[in-house]
């Protein structure tokens, strides 16, 4: 029997994201603190007689817009929004930057440099200025630097080298000429009928739907990176009407679980 059509919403969707070329799904996104489905439209009105009264009006230009509000950071999707694929065999040398306390003439670096003959020296000034530069001679195999300079144990020493990057390193590359490709996105929420006070599930599926370029990577130091990502929604040819998004209301418990089929 169908129950009222009167309900309660306030809990977020949870969503996979599928390349929309080849249907792969690329995230799974059930942390978001909001999700929400902008509809607009332009109307045209058409005036005319004594006073200029509006006769009628024609409607136009309808577009819908789905935002994600993430408190956490997919790198997947933070890599498609600046229009490439997550890279993962990254062969690119990293800058180190330490500070080193001299111990028998020496200092030991923490990672293998890639280039000894580049190793940058400096004496420590105050608790963090780049003073005298020195020199030093590395130790292959043994991660020390031989301060030749002069310089006496305890003294602090900024050591600025490259090395690999680790083998399980992931890179995001923003580059000016790449943008983010089209996706599509279904999920599930869940919606309180006012009858019965129980929860049931909500179905939305958007067909075609590209991110907006424009997305802002925050990190501070007093809060947490919140990335808010608006999609611009397409239409698709669905049963013979021109959709955008279909929500389907599912009137059954959400906590119910479908029986084995068993085959006499």
């Amino acid at each position: 029997m169908s129950i009222g059509k009167q309900y309660g919403i306030k809990e977020v969707l949870d969503f996979v994201l599928k390349d929309f070329a080849t249907q792969k799904p690329f995230a799974w996104i059930d942390y978001a603190t909001a999700t929400s489905n902008e509809v607009a439209g332009e109307r045209l009105p058409i005036k005319g007689g004594r006073g200029m009264a509006e006769l009628l009006s024609f409607d136009h230009s309808k577009t819908s817009q789905f935002t994600l509000n993430l408190p956490l950071v997919d790198l997947e999707l933070l890599a498609r929004l600046a229009g490439h694929e997550l890279i993962t065999d990254v062969t690119k040398d990293l800058l180190k930057m330490e500070k080193l306390i001299v111990k028998d003439g020496s200092i030991r670096l923490s990672k293998t440099p890639t280039n000894p003959d580049k190793i940058e020296l400096f004496k420590v000034e105050g608790n963090r200025d780049f003073g005298e530069e020195l020199e030093g001679e590395y130790a292959d195999g043994k991660l020390e630097v031989s301060i030749t300079s002069d310089v006496k144990d305890g003294d602090a020493v900024f050591a600025l080298y490259q090395y690999k990057a680790p083998a399980t390193t992931k890179q995001i590359k923003v580059t000016s000429n790449s943008f983010p490709t089209a996706v599509s996105m279904e999920g599930y929420g869940i919606a309180r009928n006012q009858i019965d006070e129980q929860d049931y599930a909500v179905y939305a599926k958007i067909y075609k739907a590209r991110p907006r370029t424009d997305f802002t990577f925050t990190l501070a130091g007093e809060e947490a990176t919140n990335l808010e990502i608006v999609f611009d929604v397409y239409e698709a040819d669905v049963d013979g009407d021109k959709t955008y998004v279909d929500y389907f209301f599912l009137e059954e418990d959400e906590n119910a679980k479908d029986e084995p089929i068993t085959t006499p």
